[in-house]
């Protein structure tokens, strides 16, 4: 396998890479997953159903 470099490929190292990254990480998280879940018992007729009436419970708050 050939390995090419900067100097190889006629870079600048302060426009490649990290160094010439516009951007620069200032943290790293793993996001907190708060979910609620529910089950709908059912054939998918009767779960469409449960699913529509629990949606319009939720949004008339």
């Amino acid at each position: 396998m050939t390995v090419w470099t900067a100097d190889d490929l006629g870079l600048d190292e302060k426009m490649i890479g990290l160094n010439g990254s516009p951007t620069q990480v200032l943290n790293i998280f793993s996001p907190k997953h708060d979910k609620q879940v529910e089950k709908f018992d059912g054939d998918s007729d009767q779960a469409a159903e449960l699913v529509v009436r629990r949606l319009h419970e939720i949004t008339k708050r």
